[in-house]
């Protein structure tokens, strides 16, 4: 089970009500009720967060729901890992921070970094093992992001770029307000480029005590949530499956294991490095079949299949459908 802080709903239930509708009721239909607002250390069901999203964006008609949330909420959403990243001497050390302490306040979702010549990848991305769509959450996650970045490096930046994993939405004016007009659809990431220069810019008003201390309150909490060896692995998996065939050597020694360490961490777990692999290319797989407009053929490439009917076996083996099937 994947849990996110009761904290991480704070806003919903506003703009529910600001469209006129009962908040209370959207809550109950997914299984949550509106007193988890009132206990801000409780924890409720990712998969449960996703539906609230993707179900009130549906029912209200708004495809930017996400958005709207991330203006409400901000980065301050996340407690004392805000205090950390306001107080990190620069956004490359914040970013670490983040990347470090993210898995004690969630494990439904996940930040990671991809360096390249010119800058780096700010990837954010939901735990494979929530179903549904994940428009609305990767929206809200994008868009804090976003609007944390441009706190400190210019009140008028825009990214270089932002990728998205979906497909493009037919109104995009949101999302440029949001983001600028550098988009990318149907990419096999989420995530938010940063310049070199951009990722070593000092943050305002740090404080190096302040620091010490938000990274001692985060410390108490590790062992409150600790980062299991299965979702480190399922998170690394997810962050690495489309750039090229993940091993369990390569998961390993991002890791810091040896391999049969790993092997063996994941086996007192109740399950195995080509379980996860195999069930996140299938999470993966049908996220892009459902989401984007990437052919068979090209979702088959990008998750590495050596042929389109190697991929098509390995779908309906797993789910009793064809590709095609998953498409309609």
């Amino acid at each position: 089970m994947y849990f996110v802080p009761s904290i991480a709903l704070r806003g919903i239930d506003s703009l529910i009500e600001q469209s006129g509708e009962d908040p209370a009721r959207f809550f109950l239909d997914v299984g949550l009720s509106l007193d988890c607002l009132k206990q801000a250390d409780s924890r409720v069901s990712g998969q449960q967060f996703n539906d609230l999203m993707e179900h009130a964006a549906r029912q209200l008609n708004q495809r930017f729901f996400g958005l709207q949330l991330a203006k409400i909420q901000g980065a301050s959403i996340l407690g004392p890992l805000w205090f950390l990243l306001r107080n990190s001497a620069t956004i490359r050390e914040g970013i670490q921070n983040l990347l470090v302490n993210y898995p004690s306040h969630t494990e439904a979702t996940f930040f990671a970094t991809e360096e390249t010549e010119h800058g780096t990848h700010f990837i954010y991305e939901v735990n494979p093992f929530i179903q549904d769509e994940h428009t609305q959450v990767i929206d809200l996650g994008l868009g804090i992001s976003c609007l944390h970045f441009r706190r400190y490096i210019a009140s008028n930046w825009q990214p270089k770029a932002v990728y998205f994993r979906a497909s493009e939405p037919y109104e995009k004016r949101p999302l440029i307000e949001m983001f600028g007009p550098k988009l990318y659809f149907n990419q096999d990431q989420n995530s938010i480029f940063l310049t070199k220069q951009e990722v070593d810019l000092p943050i305002r008003g740090a404080s190096k005590l302040q620091r010490l201390y938000y990274a001692h309150e985060l410390s108490k909490r590790k062992d409150l949530n600790p980062r299991s060896a299965v979702v480190q692995t399922e998170n690394i998996i997810l962050a690495s499956l489309t750039k090229h065939h993940c091993s369990l050597d390569f998961v390993a020694k991002c890791l810091n294991y040896k391999p049969r360490t790993l092997q063996y961490q994941l086996q007192q777990q109740g399950t195995s490095f080509q379980t996860l692999l195999q069930q996140a290319k299938l999470n993966l797989a049908l996220r892009y079949l459902q989401q984007s407009d990437l052919s068979i053929t090209e979702v088959a490439q990008r998750l590495h299949f050596a042929e389109t009917a190697v991929f098509t076996r390995f779908v309906k083996k797993l789910t009793g459908k064809t590709p095609r099937q998953h498409r309609v």
